[in-house]
């Protein structure tokens, strides 16, 4: 999962992120999947890019969507206009919003959002939520639009009921951001499937979970009192870089890329540094792009103090500390801790917190 972002200044987003992590990228090869082999789509009011298998399970989210508040008052008010636009895609498209005929602007006050005024592009925006149409490419930066059954593979071209779907998404969290609280996973749970997830639901979803061995339980030492799960498939993982380990599958494909993290950082730092993310940013979700940066320093220090920019503790980029318990009854190593700067920068003095969660 990548998050999609126009803004260009050295390049996409989405194409820095991709470059980084694979290969030989090239933009090209993401516009091909996407556009041609149909292989992924983008959804969403922040806009993700999600394989084309999980479509049957998005569609009970679409669905949902439609719900909202906002919405439902959306559709209310304007269900002729949106009614038309469907049409006129059926019968025109693939087409994007600025081919579409141009109706009265909503007023400012009445947006609430960055978006289109144009009643049109409201409506296309809609059916977009919605699930009846999808992206079908780009001009530029503009979703081209088409009907979602002349873009979707017929075999995932359905609704999941909505069981599988919840079923689905409880575990699929996990895969995104790695290591949470239950309070954590509720709300994202919850922002995910568009719904309200009560407490009383996440205990039970968690606690099933955990009967049919697919999450475990495990501690931060300095928050023993605060449980946290991850996947059971990542466990062995964590208890090998807790024993200050680098597990065979991390380990770098050629020498000059050994000597590239050493040079940015020592490599014990590095790896911890994935790891973290992996289990706490969700590096699958883009964490730069969401400004989640649990681990790092990655601005370089200022020589002038008062040039210091204050952050939020949400945006900020600090040294932590790792610092792992593993639940009662796994092979628990001794204890690793790791505490980075950069080179030649003095030692903090001010307390640093050990993990940077997500918020709770």
């Amino acid at each position: 999962m990548v998050q999609v972002d126009p803004l260009n200044v050295v390049a996409r987003s989405h194409d820095i992120v991709l470059h980084g992590r694979l290969l030989g990228y090239q933009p090209d090869m993401l516009q091909s999947l996407m556009y041609e082999d149909r292989v992924c789509f983008d959804y969403g009011g922040t806009v993700m890019i999600y394989p084309m298998d999980e479509m049957p399970y998005w569609r009970v989210v679409m669905a949902n969507k439609r719900q909202e508040p906002r919405r439902v008052r959306f559709a209310e008010e304007h269900g002729n206009l949106i009614e038309q636009v469907l049409k006129t895609v059926q019968r025109r498209g693939p087409l994007w919003a600025g081919e579409i005929e141009d109706a009265p602007t909503l007023p400012t006050h009445a947006l609430g959002t960055f978006r289109s005024g144009k009643l049109a592009n409201q409506a296309l925006y809609y059916l977009w939520l919605a699930g009846e149409v999808m992206t079908h490419s780009r001009k530029g930066i503009e979703r081209v639009h088409d009907l979602r059954e002349r873009i979707v593979p017929a075999r995932v071209n359905y609704a999941s009921t909505k069981e599988e779907a919840d079923a689905f998404f409880a575990l699929r969290v996990f895969h995104v951001y790695g290591m949470l609280t239950l309070r954590a996973w509720r709300n994202v749970y919850a922002g995910t499937i568009e719904r309200t997830v009560q407490t009383a639901e996440a205990t039970d979803r968690l606690q099933a979970l955990r009967l049919e061995g697919k999450i475990v339980p495990v501690a931060l030492e300095d928050d023993p009192k605060t449980p946290r799960f991850i996947l059971a498939d990542d466990l062995p993982l964590l208890e090998i870089v807790h024993a200050g380990h680098v597990p065979d599958a991390w380990q770098p494909i050629e020498t000059a890329t050994r000597e590239e993290m050493t040079f940015l950082a020592p490599l014990e730092i590095a790896i911890a540094t994935m790891f973290v993310l992996a289990l706490v940013g969700g590096v699958g979700a883009g964490c730069c792009q969401s400004g989640w940066w649990p681990y790092g320093d990655l601005d370089a220090p200022s020589d002038n103090p008062n040039r210091s920019r204050r952050r939020s503790h949400r945006h900020q980029r600090r040294p932590v500390g790792v610092r792992l318990v593993c639940p009662p009854g796994a092979r628990a190593a001794h204890r690793h801790a790791v505490r980075g700067r950069w080179p030649g920068q003095a030692a903090r003095t001010d307390p640093e917190p050990d993990i940077c969660a997500v918020p709770a």
